[in-house]
């Protein structure tokens, strides 16, 4: 008879499962499932070397260790916590704070030691696989049976008994180690893009600096691009002789913030678009959870409506950053924004943006917040703001080259969706028996 899984023992929808898979807890499944202290609650001190003492923070969401955060004890600490000794192939589990970080403990990271807010699951290994049971804890249904736990509680934590009542489904071990190889081959995939995009922006960073303080240069008849030979000293460092330094309030039409008293008061369901903080990103506007107004107080708030060419600045979170009003956006309004409206002959919008998104921006934003990046960002901060301005052509170029590297992390970014999708896919088919895969000679 087939293997029926009721929907209060896994997942709402799910009806079956198939025959030769067994329906489980973690408790089942595990010789132990604890978790550690912190050593100064219990009268002993970190070290500045020795055993690794991992912390939630010392975990990726990806579940990457991370050594730089890692904390140290001495072996006396150690064997005060032994409990909570770190054993190879040991799946560590948040359970307070950033809930469900999942990592398998590998001989690199040992010996070690955890606290309390890292569950240490130590499975049986003839009942299942730790990488199989690493990807099933990041399931659809283990997620969302976290969060419901979270929802009824006043903090953000689970318990070794939520852990431990967990439900698993659990092929046989070889089927479990090649879906587990399959999920990995995604992530592979996923870690190399990331390093790709990650490099890029390295790439991007340098280019800008350098961009930004010896420009492209100038054309000579034939059109070609001559580097700068004369350079000046000036308040923002050394520049090509011919740019300027000027405030952004002497190179732009005008500079307002959007709406600050009561926005929510003008939210619709549906019409005119309202951009915030969240729409604004360094690489473009976003449509992402968008607000809406109606037109009539769109019209009626026509400071804060939006033109094609207008910049928006972040005031407070990410303060300074700032994106390019394309003609998707034009006409929408916007909330707590600093409004930019640069002059066209003197300042183009992409390379006005790419500026204050620079070091040479960002580094003034931070000063004029005294260092404290939460405070916000006012008109008068833009205003004030110091711009190094080159001629319209070299701007142009400047944006052009930047353009391509931002083409490049686009890409990157697409690939890095798709590859998340194909890999979200597969966890739901290949963990619940949808997709069934033939084990290799290696899985058995």
């Amino acid at each position: 008879m087939e293997a029926i899984l009721y929907k209060d023992s896994y997942q709402q929808g799910l009806k079956d499962i198939p025959s030769d898979w067994l329906t489980t807890t973690i408790d089942e499944i595990t010789s132990v499932v604890t978790k550690g202290t912190t050593p100064t609650s219990v009268g002993f001190n970190f070290t500045n070397s020795g055993i690794n003492f991992i912390k939630v923070e010392s975990i990726t969401v990806e579940g990457c260790f991370v050594s730089d955060k890692f904390a140290y004890i001495n072996p006396e600490t150690d064997q005060a916590l032994k409990r909570s000794r770190i054993e190879e192939n040991d799946i560590l589990f948040s359970i307070a704070g950033a809930l469900g970080r999942i990592a398998i403990a590998k001989k690199n990271v040992l010996p070690a030691n955890t606290n309390q807010a890292l569950a240490i699951i130590r499975l049986l290994p003839t009942h299942a696989d730790h990488a199989y049971l690493s990807y099933y804890l990041r399931g659809e249904y283990i997620v969302d049976r976290i969060n419901k736990i979270n929802v009824q509680s006043a903090q953000a934590n689970l318990s070794l008994g939520d852990i431990r009542a967990f439900p698993v489904l659990l092929p046989p071990i070889p089927e479990q180690k090649k879906i587990a190889r399959i999920l990995s081959s995604v992530d592979s995939k996923l870690a190399l893009i990331n390093q790709q995009i990650t490099t890029t922006q390295n790439l991007k960073k340098g280019l800008m600096q350098k961009l930004f303080t010896q420009g492209v240069g100038t054309q000579d008849a034939d059109g070609r691009w001559q580097p700068h030979t004369e350079f000046k000293d000036t308040e923002l460092g050394w520049m090509p002789g011919g740019w300027e330094i000027q405030s952004a309030s002497d190179i732009c039409h005008e500079i307002v913030v959007g709406i600050v008293i009561k926005p929510t008061k003008y939210y619709r369901e549906s019409g005119i678009p309202v951009l915030r903080s969240a729409n604004v990103r360094l690489e473009g506007l976003n449509g992402n959870d968008l607000k809406f107004m109606s037109a009539e107080d769109n019209d009626l708030l026509k400071k804060s409506k939006l033109k094609e060419g207008d910049l928006v600045t972040v005031r407070t979170g990410y303060p300074g950053t700032t994106a390019v009003v394309t003609s998707a956006f034009a006409g929408a309004n916007c909330v707590d924004l600093v409004i930019s409206r640069p002059i066209a002959n003197i300042v183009a919008s992409d390379y006005l943006a790419c500026w204050i998104n620079s070091d040479g921006g960002k580094n003034q934003v931070l000063k004029m917040q005294g260092g404290l990046a939460q405070q916000h960002f006012n008109v008068g901060d833009m205003k004030s703001l110091k711009v190094a301005v080159p001629p319209l052509t070299e701007q142009k170029e400047i944006t052009r080259v930047l353009s391509t590297i931002d083409r490049k992390l686009e890409y990157l970014q697409t690939q890095k969706t798709q590859t998340q999708q194909l890999k979200k896919g597969l966890m739901q088919k290949l963990l619940t028996g949808q997709i069934r895969v033939q084990p290799d000679p290696q899985d058995t």
